[in-house]
């Protein structure tokens, strides 16, 4: 019975887990500040807030710099960008939760299930 539940259950924790949609914004937009962007460049990605998109740019601050901290801004030419990605959580304390109360509805249902089997096999 318990190796019947991994599988599924494991999947369901880490869709859970996957929290950025590709997005395609129209030119020239500005976004909510504290929403967190994924930049995708040809080597690596940015992940930013406060995020700005020009005619031929894209701004913003890295998350983990203040918002208002305008030395912080960093900026790239659309070139230069492969993607952009929206996060669901406007935070480090939403995927948090979100996966201690995943961990804690796992461990429930596997307990629930041990109970019913009367144990693992």
């Amino acid at each position: 019975m318990f190796r019947r539940c991994t599988l599924p259950c494991l999947l369901f924790i880490l869709a859970g887990c996957s929290s950025w949609t590709r997005i395609s914004p129209p030119l020239p937009a500005e976004f909510p500040a504290f929403r967190q962007y994924r930049v995708w460049g040809p080597d690596s990605s940015l992940v930013l807030r406060s995020l700005r998109i020009s005619d031929d740019s894209l701004s913003g601050v890295p998350v983990l710099d203040e918002i208002q901290c305008v030395t912080c801004r960093i900026g790239l030419a659309l070139s230069q960008v492969d993607s952009l990605s929206s996060g669901k959580t406007e935070g480090i304390g939403a995927g948090i939760f979100g996966g201690v109360a995943g961990a804690l509805g796992f461990l429930l249902g596997l307990g629930l299930l041990m109970g019913a089997s009367g144990g693992l096999d």
